[in-house]
């Protein structure tokens, strides 16, 4: 298939048929992943949602903030 890229907005789009976005499985709103790879553009669905396990696999020493101290207690809060 050949498209062409337009302009939308401040933005450079591409068209892809229905046949090749139902092929996919990629519709209005999917997530995709855009990759450059030997000269060619990639797209690749994105599926599902990443599951707490692999979010806390990101968290290390260094990209964790420390506590926050918010002052003492009022009510019947415990610290």
């Amino acid at each position: 298939m050949q498209t062409s890229a337009q302009q939308w907005g401040d933005e450079i789009t591409l068209r892809i048929l229905q046949l090749f976005a139902e092929a996919a499985k990629i519709g209005v709103g999917s997530r995709v992943e855009l990759t450059y790879t030997n000269g060619k553009l990639v797209i690749t669905l994105i599926r599902g949602r990443k599951r707490l396990a692999e979010l806390l696999t990101a968290i290390t020493k260094t990209n964790r903030h420390r506590e926050i101290k918010y002052g003492v207690s009022s009510g019947r809060e415990e610290w």
